[in-house]
């Protein structure tokens, strides 16, 4: 039904790239959520085939924004925009981490790799369910910025980017230092404690998935500022090409869970990041070898 009525507004008016960035994780995102929805089919045929006939025009509409967003990120970038309206993934630990940990918030960053808007929509429905809410950096209540992922919109690249706050392309070893080494976090932080990330083996125990020793104490620790975790499910299971259907929830995403009831019990505000989207699977979408950069097209 909300598919319908969004096919019987207007498309947005303004072709300016950061208008264009805000209309999608505004509306459009959840119109991929509602998607992913009628996607699945029903028991019934008819209703199945009525699914599939809104899908294919939802899906003509949806392609007509891409087409207009890509040339506006192509313009946008073209003549060094400045960042109005949106953010860029190298901005986000001084824009946002640091002036959250700068205002007396102890904070736990986590970066869910791969989580398009889309996922974080489904995911916040669920957080919120657990008694979370959300806040913003001021009295404003303004939506957070759009944030602006890397081209190409890789890990390497983009989530390098995020954690380094400038620009890059590197391994978790880069990811590290830079995080750790960051001015505007070392400026928030007691020069004993500084910035710390923690990756995917570093975060959890074995394949249990339980929160490791080591992140739980820095977590629960008075004296560390700022806490970052990596967590990999979502890149994960879209690099395995699965086109089975997912429903985003804390208990899929080990170990999410873990990790807010901890920052729960120690009182630090939780920030969810992502390093970049994902193009939103279709049953039909063509695979490609990996020399011609699939994951990234």
């Amino acid at each position: 039904v909300r598919l319908v009525r969004w096919l019987s507004r207007p498309s947005p008016a303004s072709a300016a790239f950061a208008d264009l960035a805000s209309s999608y994780f505004k509306e459009l995102a959840f119109v991929d959520w509602a998607r992913e929805s009628i996607c699945r089919g029903e028991d019934v045929a008819d209703l199945s085939k009525a699914y599939q006939r809104l899908d294919e025009v939802v899906f003509q509409r949806r392609s007509e924004f891409n087409q207009a967003f890509a040339k506006a990120l192509a313009d946008w970038t073209s003549v060094g925009s400045k960042f109005v309206g949106v953010c860029g993934v190298e901005d986000v630990l001084e824009q946002i981490i640091a002036k959250a940990a700068g205002a007396n918030n102890r904070v736990l960053l986590i970066v869910l790799d791969g989580m398009s808007w889309a996922v974080c929509h489904e995911l916040l429905d669920d957080i919120r369910r657990e008694h979370w809410f959300e806040a913003t950096l001021n009295e404003s209540s303004l939506s957070p910025l759009p944030v602006i992922a890397t081209v190409p919109s890789v890990t390497n690249f983009s989530r390098a980017s995020l954690l380094s706050g400038k620009l890059t392309n590197g391994d978790q070893g880069v990811e590290r230092r830079n995080f750790e080494d960051h001015p505007a976090l070392k400026a928030v932080c007691d020069r004993r404690n500084p910035p710390v990330v923690f990756h995917k083996k570093e975060a959890t125990e074995g394949m249990r998935g339980v929160v490791g020793d080591d992140l739980s104490e820095a977590i629960l620790s008075e004296k560390k500022r700022i806490v970052s975790v990596v967590i990999n499910a979502i890149d994960d299971f879209l690099s395995k090409g699965e086109q089975m259907p997912m429903t985003w929830s804390i208990s899929r995403i080990s170990p999410l869970g873990s990790l807010l009831k901890l920052a729960r019990d120690s009182g630090r505000v939780v920030i969810l990041a992502s390093d970049h989207g994902h193009v939103w699977h279709r049953q039909d979408a063509r695979k490609f070898s990996s020399e011609t950069g699939s994951r990234w097209r």
